[in-house]
Parts: C-alpha cells; structure tokens; sequence
C-alpha cells in the first residue's frame, strides 16, 4: 500500500525485529559497549534486560551478525518456559545435537563432547538465550552446570541472556548467589532520549529509501515521543500507522495534528473491540460444560497486554494533551476537572475499559 505510495523499498517500521535496521541511539550504544566487553571474557553470562520492545532482540541480533566470522558457533533458545529436564535437550537441539529421547546424563555427555570438538577446532561456543524472564531458578542452575564444562581450565560455552525487567528479580534470589557470580557484564537497556527518537524515526526511513517525502515537521517528533516514552516498538507501530494514514489521505507531509488524528483512530478502534463484561455465572447444559475452551497461549496474552498497555498510554496523553491545551487558553478549571465534553467522557470510558481489561488479563 503506501510502500509503492511513498516510493520505499520495504516497511520501515515492521515490529519484528531486525537487526539490519539497527540504530545505534545512546542506550544501544552503551549496551552494545557492555556486550562486547562481556563476549571479550570468553566465559560465563551476560545478562540483559529491557522492557517490551525496547530493543534487545534487534541489539543482540545485530550482535551476532558482527561476530558471525569470527569463529564462533552461535545457537538461540527462545522458548523457555519448559521443564527443567528439558532445558538440556533444547540447548543439544539448537547447537544441532540429536538427544530428544536421551537420557539427561547422555545429553549432558553429548553437549559437553560437542564444545570440545567446537574448542579443538579453534571455534568459540555461544548460547543466547530470549524471554530469559521465565527461566526458573532450577533453569538458571542447569545453566550454570554446563558454565562448568571445561578443557585445560578454560571454559567452553558462554550464555547470553536477554529478558524482561523480572528477570533481575530472579537473579537476585539468595539461592542464585552462584549464578551470580558468572555474571561477567550486565546491563539494563531503557528507552530512547528525545533526541534519538527523531534519529531512530529518519535513520530507519533512509534504510528504504526515504529522500524526504513524505515531510514531517519537527514538532511532530516531540509528540511521538511524548505518546511512546521513546521505546522502539512503540514508535514503529505509531509511525507504522501514520504513514498507512498518510497513503489513505494522500499526504506529502505530516503534522503533529496528523498523529493526535491517529490516536483518536485508535480510540476509536478500542471501542470497538472492547469485549463486554462477562455475565453472572449460570448454570451450564452438560454438552456445554463439556465442550473444550479455546487454548490461549501466555504469549499471545502477552501480546494482547502490551497492546492494551500502549492503548492506555496514548489514551491518558491525550488526556494531559488537552488538560493543557485548556490551561493555556485559559478555558479549562484546575487539573482533571479540565476535562469535560462528551468526547473527554468518552476517552475517560476507554481508559476505564483498557485498565479492566488488562487487570483480568492479570
């Protein structure tokens, strides 16, 4: 649609992260200086975290592709909400080891046979590890176990870990002391400056050939930051949206009305989502009772939750919004009394419903 509008060579603000359009804005330099001293250690974890969608996969996958020939075995664990006994079978399945139906000491042997050969061959063995958040204290251990695998005192795997803000919860639990102490680099990744998220927005719109068109006028950026905190994800989806609405309305150049424009599209699509409240219990018919519930998977509820959540944002900057507007021209009374109208009790509504929803979401 607007890619063949605006003349891009791609979408340049898709949510799946990709390290060829990293930025390197001041907290993914600074992260990116800690990992590299980290890998430089040769040994042990590295630990970093960061809110959803601030940024880690993409800085950590770009990582990886700096150090792609430089003799180094790199294997991903994603899906880490497993058992204990499985989290050595999943690190043998990622660096290409066939142990499913082994038992855990044959696995263990085969990864260990494996880093020598990897050690021997004069290559490095790195295991990075995502959503790191769910790891149990029991997963970290078993991690740690194989942080033991050695051949002529030299350690043969190092782990990178990357995970929500929890995770540093996690690790400061007395029985992982231990664990810690492997710890050789840590870093927690926060959100973009104001500055950088204008950088962040223009450097990824070159990566497919923007040459200034469309325009956006400068106090648009501020506005963009203001609605998203700086976090990455958050402003791919609003400058996704806003340049799908820049192709609908055919627009060469963009405003900060334009963006207020979308968040009160989004207000509205959140009303028209917005499931009703579930009914009093009552008694159900056997065939009812025994008809299966649809399986929601707890990452698809996280989704669903980080959505709501960036809802519920851009619904009370809207409210500050025009608490100020009305405190400058002087027609609004003193804090949420400013806000009146029937369009004002509607955003009220939409806050009211996003904050329920995400309580029954947990």
């Amino acid at each position: 649609m607007y890619l063949e509008y605006y003349s891009f060579t791609d979408f340049p603000f898709q949510l799946t992260p990709d390290h060829g359009f990293f930025f390197d804005s001041r907290p993914h330099r600074k992260a990116m200086a800690y990992l590299t001293y980290g890998l430089s250690k040769n040994e042990g974890f590295i630990v970093i975290t960061g809110e959803i969608g601030s940024g880690k996969t993409t800085l950590i996958n770009y990582l990886v592709s700096t150090i792609a020939s430089q003799n180094t075995t790199v294997a991903h664990l994603v899906n880490t909400r497993i058992q204990a006994d499985d989290l050595l079978r999943k690190v043998a399945f990622a660096f290409g080891i066939d142990a499913e139906t082994a038992s855990k000491a044959f696995v263990l042997d085969a990864i260990e046979r494996f880093l020598v050969a990897n050690h021997k061959a004069g290559r490095r063995t790195l295991l990075m590890v995502d959503e790191a958040q769910h790891l149990t204290p029991g997963l970290l251990e078993e991690l740690r176990m194989l942080s033991n695998i050695q051949l002529g005192g030299r350690p043969l795997l190092q782990t990178c870990l990357s995970g929500q803000p929890e995770f540093r919860r996690t690790l400061s639990l007395p029985r992982l002391e231990q664990f810690r102490q492997r710890v050789v680099a840590s870093y927690h990744l926060g959100p973009m400056e104001a500055a950088d998220t204008r950088a962040y927005i223009e450097h990824r719109l070159r990566h497919v050939g923007w040459a200034g068109v469309p325009g956006f006028a400068d106090d648009l950026f501020d506005v963009i930051f203001e609605l998203t905190g700086g976090v990455p994800r958050k402003i791919n989806f609003l400058c996704d949206r806003l340049l799908l609405y820049g192709y609908l309305e055919e627009r060469a150049e963009f405003a900060a009305e334009d963006v207020r424009s979308i968040v009160a599209e989004m207000e509205e699509e959140a009303a028209t989502f917005l499931p009703p409240e579930p009914e009093a219990p009552s008694a159900a018919s056997p065939s009812e009772s025994a008809r299966p519930r649809q399986s929601i998977s707890q990452r698809e509820l996280d989704l669903v939750a980080q959505h709501l959540a960036f809802v519920e944002q851009l619904l009370a900057a809207t409210v500050a919004a025009r608490i100020a507007e009305d405190g400058a021209t002087g027609t609004g009374g003193a804090g949420d009394d400013a806000v009146t109208g029937d369009d004002d009790g509607r955003v009220r509504n939409l806050m009211d419903h996003v904050a329920q929803l995400r309580k029954r979401l947990g």
